[in-house]
């Protein structure tokens, strides 16, 4: 008995993206056909964090404080949260040699342009300090 070719290809084309759906299934799917090759998930839900500081701003209470400095819907470990201030404090705490250019760049700045390691690693809380100061003001 012959076989249809469209029936041959279509269970060969079906078995390719059930195979790709698979090796895809690890990662994250990120919305709009963009899916992750690891699974990065946890980083994703940070957005989730980021949309309930700006409806809790305002608010008169400390929630959207609490949720960036302990976290809410990011879950690294099961049991552990990844919080917003970890992205803030990470850096500041690291020594200055092992800064990225971009955080080198934005030192630079705030150290009114010197390349002084101490002028410079006197600025590295910079990032947490604005991101609590915005929400303590009530401005998202």
């Amino acid at each position: 008995m012959k076989v249809p070719l469209l029936l041959l290809s279509s269970s060969i084309i079906w078995a390719v993206f059930s195979l790709l759906h698979t090796v895809t299934a690890q990662g994250t799917d990120l919305g709009g056909g963009v899916v992750t090759r690891t699974d990065v998930e946890y980083l994703a839900d940070l957005t989730l964090d980021v949309r309930d500081i700006e409806q809790s701003i305002g608010t008169g209470g400390t929630t959207a404080l609490k949720i960036y400095l302990e976290g809410k819907n990011s879950e690294k470990q099961v049991g552990f949260l990844y919080k917003l201030s970890d992205l803030s404090t990470e850096l500041a705490n690291n020594p200055i040699s092992q800064a990225t250019p971009g955080y080198l760049f934005h030192l630079y700045g705030l150290a009114g342009r010197t390349t002084d390691l101490n002028e410079l690693s006197g600025n590295g809380g910079y990032a947490n300090n604005y991101v609590r100061s915005a929400i303590e003001k009530g401005s998202p």
